[in-house]
């Protein structure tokens, strides 16, 4: 028995009366000349999930498409431009036109015809969820924090009600899984967790790093302070961590382009010891030439730090002074800031 749940829509049927349901619109200044319906695939089981694309079509030179499908049920889909994507919730027999404009894509969403109004819900919920995260990511991180987290909590509960309002209004409104409300305090928590962590680095500006023990690849213990007398660039990182990768081959860019006058020491923590050699391999296939692994029952020594979310960026004076306790990573050109001239 399949032990996956379908949220999908089920392409055009050619069954005699069958009830079809329509999304057409246009796109102004369109990424690509193609849009795209997709669904997704859960596992019950584990949590696990899979994206499956259902239908896509081409745009007209106005930015214009259209699509016809089947629905046995309502479900959550996604439509996607090639650039971004927004969030529907479709029942059977919907007819609904859609228009947006990619210079600002989200703000620029209506949608009119059957089944417009809880769409035009949905999209104004995604939105003020957007919002209200870019505001928490751009806040004033010398702001106390319980000032903050009182306006953010206020926010998120203006959140919930709002979408208990439009459940009221629109019954068969259907809340898709990122609006769920234990996902929505997992995301205000991991926000102000974040923002904590912010505003306590910004007192690290200025000390003395910590001297901190660590293995290298040889198996030798090394210390920290081994690496004075250079801007030092930390990277936190673990085997699993799949946006830490992401980022080595920017940092090895910077690396090859300053190594001589900077030091980038890789460290790894939060691994699972039985697989340390599994990280060195890792950092050795990535060409980083100054490591330090850090085990779980040493990883106290760095409590100061607040390595809770990896990547972690910290970047050292030649006097193992800190300069920035939370770098901006690699890939956004703004790490090299600390360094450039030093070629």
């Amino acid at each position: 028995m399949n032990k996956f749940i379908l949220f999908s829509i089920l392409i055009s049927s050619t069954l005699f009366g069958q009830e079809n349901t329509y999304l057409k619109g246009k796109i102004t200044n369109p990424s690509t000349n193609k849009c795209y319906l997709y669904s997704v695939l859960t596992d019950v089981e584990t949590g696990e999930y899979q994206q499956i694309y259902l239908d896509s079509t081409e745009l007209n030179k106005e930015g214009e498409f259209s699509m016809v499908f089947n629905l046995e049920k309502s479900t959550i889909a996604y439509f996607y431009d090639g650039k971004e994507s927004t969030t529907l919730n479709l029942h059977k027999g919907d007819e609904l036109y859609l228009t947006l404009n990619t210079k600002f894509f989200d703000e620029t969403i209506v949608f009119s015809g059957k089944g417009s109004e809880r769409n035009n819900a949905l999209k104004n919920l995604a939105l003020l969820q957007s919002t209200i995260g870019d505001k928490f990511d751009s806040y004033d991180i010398s702001k106390d924090t319980t000032e903050v987290f009182i306006y953010f909590d206020q926010s998120y509960t203006d959140l919930k009600n709002l979408i208990l309002d439009y459940k009221k209004t629109y019954p068969d409104f259907e809340i898709p899984p990122i609006l769920l409300d234990e996902n929505l305090a997992w995301d205000l928590n991991t926000r102000k967790k974040m923002f904590a962590m912010n505003h306590a680095m910004l007192a690290l500006i200025g000390t003395d790093a910590i001297d901190f023990n660590g293995e290298d690849s040889k198996g030798k213990t090394i210390k920290f302070s081994s690496f004075k007398g250079k801007t030092t660039v930390i990277d936190f990182w673990a085997t699993w961590c799949g946006p830490c990768r992401a980022e080595m081959p920017s940092l090895k860019v910077l690396e090859e382009k300053y190594g001589k006058n900077v030091n980038f020491v890789s460290v790894g923590v939060y691994n699972d010891d039985k697989n340390k050699e599994s990280w060195f391999k890792m950092a050795k296939d990535f060409g980083f030439e100054k490591v330090m692994y850090i085990s779980r029952e040493d990883i106290l020594q760095i409590a100061a730090y607040s390595v809770e979310f990896i990547p972690r960026y910290i970047v050292v004076d030649e006097n193992l002074k800190i300069v920035d306790a939370m770098a901006p990573v690699p890939s956004s050109g703004e790490l090299e800031k600390y360094f450039r001239g030093k070629e």
